[in-house]
């Protein structure tokens, strides 16, 4: 009896160890620019971008694919997805650019209600700028 309920014990953990990795989903984009994100300076690059979405959190793994450098940041909130998103139909990075640097912003999978948005520092208060916003893909894994 205690082996047959070690087993039930055995293929639960399994189960739960599968429905977290299922929550797992891998983008990659090519960014043009040096950027801000999660504290960090990254340099232009492809970058992999790797989305846990468990137990209601979320939390994004950047890694620049040439180098294997990367980081860890933490969305602080969403927002409803630029209606521009949705008929894209394709998932999205937008930056905030100044004059001397890009931070990420926002982040849209393409298959949640709303887009991930990021700290990042204050833009100087008469310094110009502008939105970049970066079409990512699916990873081929």
């Amino acid at each position: 009896m205690k082996s047959l309920r070690m087993r039930f014990v055995i293929a639960a953990a399994a189960l739960v160890v599968a429905a977290g990795t299922a929550s797992a989903q891998t983008l990659i984009a090519d960014i043009p620019f040096t950027f801000q994100v999660g504290g960090a300076v990254l340099q232009p690059g492809e970058y992999r971008l790797t989305l846990d979405h468990n137990n209601g959190l979320a939390k994004v793994q950047v890694t620049n694919m040439y180098n294997r450098e990367g980081v860890f940041a933490m969305p602080i909130g969403q927002r409803d997805p630029e209606k521009k998103w949705i008929a894209g139909g394709s998932p999205v990075l937008e930056f905030e650019c100044g004059a001397t640097r890009c931070s990420l912003n926002r982040l849209w999978d393409a298959t949640r209600d709303g887009s991930y948005q990021f700290a990042r520092p204050k833009l100087g208060k008469d310094e110009p700028s502008h939105l970049a916003v970066i079409v990512m893909r699916p990873a081929a894994d």
